[in-house]
């Protein structure tokens, strides 16, 4: 009898035990109730990083002293940016974050980024950065602790005071197995923003971080980000899926955009005019972009449709999908795709009649010793490797539009007049509705500062965009900066963008003084 109730009673306590131990699991489970939109995600949700420890002035230090004498030109303009004052000492904690957002077609998915703050937790306002063109996924904002690319400089300028949030797009950190849509701006500013708001609340809660009562949200790109920058700007004040626009929300204080493709219609009608591709990846970049998301060409038509064969045999698809090699990597190979095949004869055709992909670079000779000659631009042959050195700038290779862009494409966007010759071609009429739906100077006007800065002579992001822009805003928030200085090129105007400018721009639209600045300033000198 005895053994019956010991045998009761200690059922009955490990009964109690069992309970209780659930419940205190229940209690201690603080994992949220995935939300629909999390269960329907097309990928799994990956994890956040454990944040590292940046202090700017052994950051800074280590970079300088390490780079001193190096060519690139990024190390000269930290120097010129650490004399004027534009870093601020401190130290900020920096890591890879996950939010939820939406594909280019519709669907729930889960983005990274990077997020970057103040180490002791205390913000005074929220950066936005939206980054550059780039064709390799180990460059994206999540997978990069570079502290000279865009995010990095960014970080460095900014996270000692602000919350500084750059979110991948959408084919790259956590979705690089998906196609990115280039240049499709309604739905890259959406993840945008989504990946702002996201980093806004677990900075808050996760973080234990604090954000001024007066905060303000500042948006900067450059590059592909300077026309993010804007489109974020855009949907930040108009509202995106019907939903109510969230630029009061985040206090949008205004934008900084540097040499952006605003209007990729205008951008490629420059390219066949000039006829000239200093970055030729960019077409196949913008092409490809419209062929893999945009409604009116996906599914329909193909980069083949749009480009010339023998260019497309350089490999230049397969590279751009593969997202391991840089925006330089690329141009070299496409260097030596010119080299390895090109004829000495200079006639570049093949039995198809279509050209032959062929490269040109700005040449010297050696005319003796420790001196040359220039001799101008030249086909980029076996031939010509021997006979001259080549300068290894941006602005010193080109290619042809006549080997890059099929004839119909040329005959398009080449003049009004040639365009009625082909206005039948469905494909052309797509590509160009593609391009003109992505065209963020048209059909609206900035509520917010916007500050549009462009170099007169970007060979890559032709002046052109910032001339429709200048013409399309013209209400009392717009704010141009026109940059002719003997820094020329894309890269060279973005590094002095980031290093030498972007500081006195985001203070001056996040203490509220956009409306101070002139409509137009154009900028000399130097740099």
């Amino acid at each position: 009898m005895m053994k019956k109730m010991l045998n009761l009673w200690l059922i009955a306590l490990l009964t109690v035990g069992l309970a209780m131990g659930v419940a205190s699991c229940k209690d201690d489970d603080d994992t949220p109730t995935p939300t629909p939109d999390e269960k329907e995600a097309i990928n799994s949700k990956p994890g956040d990083d454990t944040p590292d420890d940046v202090s700017i002035d052994d950051e800074l230090s280590r970079l300088l002293s390490e780079h001193n004498g190096a060519e690139d030109s990024v190390y000269f303009f930290l120097e010129e940016a650490k004399k004027q004052g534009n870093f601020i000492s401190g130290k900020y904690q920096t890591c890879r974050y996950t939010y939820l957002s939406t594909t280019a077609d519709g669907k729930p998915v889960w983005l990274t980024g990077r997020m970057a703050w103040p180490e002791n937790g205390k913000a005074q306002y929220i950066l936005g950065g939206c980054h550059i063109t780039m064709t390799d996924n180990k460059g994206c904002p999540s997978m990069s602790t570079k502290k000279t690319s865009d995010c990095g400089i960014t970080c460095l300028l900014f996270a000692s005071k602000a919350l500084v949030v750059f979110p991948d797009y959408e084919g790259y950190g956590s979705t690089m197995d998906r196609a990115h849509p280039y240049l499709y701006q309604e739905a890259t500013a959406r993840q945008v923003i989504d990946g702002i708001v996201a980093a806004r609340q677990q900075f808050l809660e996760k973080r234990g971080g604090t954000l001024n009562d007066d905060y303000k949200t500042v948006i900067v790109g450059y590059s592909q980000g300077g026309s993010v920058a804007m489109a974020t700007h855009k949907y930040l004040e108009q509202g995106l899926d019907g939903k109510a626009p969230l630029a009061d929300d985040l206090r949008l204080a205004g934008s900084v955009c540097g040499d952006g493709p605003y209007d990729p219609v205008a951008t490629l009608q420059e390219y066949v005019s000039q006829d000239r591709l200093y970055m030729p990846v960019v077409a196949p970049l913008i092409i490809k972009g419209m062929c893999d998301a945009n409604p009116y060409v996906a599914g329909r038509y193909k980069i083949d449709d749009y480009l010339c064969d023998d260019f497309l045999n350089s490999g230049i698809a397969d590279w751009i999908g593969g997202k391991s090699l840089s925006t330089d990597e690329i141009q070299k190979r496409l260097c030596l795709y010119s080299a390895d095949h090109s004829s000495s004869t200079h006639t570049y055709t093949v039995d198809d009649g279509e050209p032959v992909f062929v490269m040109y670079g700005y040449a010297t000779e050696s005319t003796g010793w420790l001196s040359s000659e220039d001799r101008g631009f030249q086909p980029i042959t076996a031939e010509n490797n021997k006979l001259y050195d080549w300068r290894d700038n941006y602005g010193d290779r080109y290619a042809a539009a006549d080997v890059v862009l099929r004839p119909d494409v040329r005959a398009y966007f080449g003049s009004q007049s040639a365009a009625t010759t082909v206005t039948s071609l469905p494909a052309m009429t797509a590509i160009s509705q593609a391009l003109d739906m992505n065209n963020l100077t048209q059909n609206w006007q900035p509520q917010h500062p916007m500050i549009v800065f462009h170099s007169k002579h970007d060979e890559v992001v032709p002046f052109v965009n910032y001339e429709r822009a200048r013409q399309a805003f013209n209400g009392p928030n717009f704010h141009g900066v026109t940059y002719d200085t003997n820094v020329q090129t894309h890269v060279s105007t973005g590094k002095s963008f980031f290093t030498l400018y972007l500081s006195n721009y985001v203070s001056t639209l996040r203490d509220g003084k956009g409306d101070t600045l002139p409509r137009e300033k154009n900028v000399t000198g130097l740099w």
